[in-house]
């Protein structure tokens, strides 16, 4: 059992650091969470995907009307999980902690509901939690659906999945990239019905946060992105971008202030960070007892490209994608969502062109398998076209 005992000026320091904190998002922050967030294997019988998701940055925003009401076609949250096969989360909605919204948002092709949110009981313990420290979840559901009424692609179709709907609550004091779904032990499951996207999400509960201001953003990204949503040190308040070029929806939660637990919350954040301590640890022994290998490989590779030599360093890889990149402001960025073999990744890439060599640039990342070692690597090759665009390679490369 991990020991969650600190000292008081230790709990007092992590509390004013979640309620200050001007850090970004850290990339190797990223990839753990990227590697460590796991589907709940509790939340229903349809299909999901597994949003093992970063506190990273890549798009979301332009809210275009805020309404309330949802329309009468519409299943409710309890409807929603009873039609997903789970009969414990049906009751949360039902019970006496369910508050019923309705309130819709639009942006782009599409419209929005929040139909509702609850507590309920954990369906999967939290790896964090201990025997004195009792976790119960949150529960939120929501209807998206296309404006010109074309259906959303059912779970079991090919087209499934194509658009990303990143959804998460978000806490007033707490960085919105270090606290949100990916790292309170979040998933999600999805069903359709009558064309409408149905989607609910369960993480750790934060209504012991109810006497701060509760949001919900949702957003068309695989992950939370830091450039969608404005975080004020000084007070805590999160707000929309209304400069972003993307989906940014955001919901505040109608939740009753006296459901705050001041203590429970305390308890749950010094839990948290020596959870996240832990696993960081942990993978840094992970990676340098696993993956020498791939190490090896990378600085090989790229020491090859910077020598001009691509045909050697892509020797045995499979050329996945080839486009075209448009310089934007300093640099060249390139954004991915990937699925492979049931493991799903999500990263941003930055190329400053004065720091190509012979007018290229490259980076190479590692894909872990569900045991967390590295299983093959993917090859980005940026070639500096002269004219303020750029041409990528992206490659795959087993490790062997």
């Amino acid at each position: 059992m991990r020991d969650n005992r600190k000292s008081d000026d230790r709990l007092e320091e992590l509390m004013k650091a979640a309620l200050t904190s001007k850090m970004e998002p850290d990339e190797e922050v990223n990839r753990r969470i990227l590697r460590n967030w796991k589907e709940n294997p509790a939340m229903g019988k349809q299909r999901r995907k597994t949003l093992q998701i970063a506190a990273a940055a890549v798009a979301c925003v332009m809210l275009t009307g805020v309404t309330v009401g949802a329309t009468v076609r519409y299943m409710n949250a309890a409807e929603a999980a009873d039609a997903m096969g789970n009969e414990e989360i049906a009751d949360a909605f039902r019970g006496e902690n369910a508050v019923s919204i309705g309130e819709v948002q639009e942006w782009g092709d599409y419209r929005v509901t929040l139909l509702g949110i609850t507590t309920g009981e954990k369906l999967v313990q939290a790896d964090l939690s201990e025997e004195d420290l009792t976790l119960s979840s949150t529960y939120a559901a929501v209807a998206i659906e296309r404006l010109d009424q074309t259906p959303m692609p059912s779970t079991g179709d090919d087209a499934y999945g194509e658009q990303n709907f990143f959804i998460s609550p978000l806490i007033e004091g707490l960085a919105p990239w270090q606290y949100n779904i990916a790292s309170m032990d979040g998933g999600y499951s999805d069903k359709v019905e009558n064309g409408i996207l149905y989607r609910i999400i369960e993480c750790d509960d934060v209504m012991m946060f109810a006497d701060r201001t509760l949001y919900l953003c949702v957003s068309d990204t695989a992950f939370y992105d830091t450039n969608a949503y404005n975080y004020d040190d000084s007070t805590g308040a999160i707000s929309r971008n209304e400069t972003y070029d993307g989906m940014n929806l955001l919901f505040t939660l109608p939740i009753d202030p006296s459901k705050a637990d001041e203590a429970a919350a305390e308890a749950y954040l010094k839990a948290l960070e020596e959870s996240q301590n832990a696993d960081s640890e942990e993978d840094a022994g992970e990676i340098s007892a696993l993956n020498d290998t791939a190490e090896e490989q990378s600085s090989e590779i790229l020491e090859l490209l910077r020598q001009g030599n691509k045909e050697e360093a892509t020797k045995d890889a499979e050329l996945l994608n080839t486009e075209t990149l448009t310089l934007k402001d300093d640099h060249y960025e390139y954004s991915y969502a990937t699925a492979d073999e049931g493991i799903e990744s999500a990263g941003v890439y930055y190329f400053y062109p004065d720091n190509f060599i012979n007018g290229l640039d490259a980076a190479v990342d590692y894909n872990f398998d569900d045991e967390g070692e590295v299983k093959s690597l993917t090859i980005m090759i940026v070639q500096d076209n002269g004219d303020n665009t750029a041409t990528l390679e992206v490659w795959k490369k087993a490790v062997s």
